[in-house]
């Protein structure tokens, strides 16, 4: 199956909660497509993951989405 890249609009601050989120695929969808592409400003990536991209951004919400969209081909599916 190909990979759906699955952009996560967060900052550090919630990490716990995006942590949990991606924790909640893995278990109730183990063959889920995404690659989750996770930004992050100061703290760094705790676990290195397979399906998770971690990205490093300016704490602005513009920059963040710009950096997650960098390098998207215009026909690509995003979640």
């Amino acid at each position: 199956m190909k990979s759906v890249r699955a952009i996560v609009l967060t900052h550090d601050k919630y990490r716990v909660f995006t942590d949990h989120m991606i924790l909640c695929y893995e278990k109730l969808w183990p063959n889920h497509p995404f690659t989750f592409h996770v930004p992050y400003q100061e703290l760094l990536p705790a676990v290195p993951a397979e399906r998770v991209k971690y990205i490093q951004c300016s704490s602005g919400i513009k920059a963040t989405v710009e950096s997650l969209l960098e390098n998207l081909d215009d026909e690509e599916m995003v979640y």
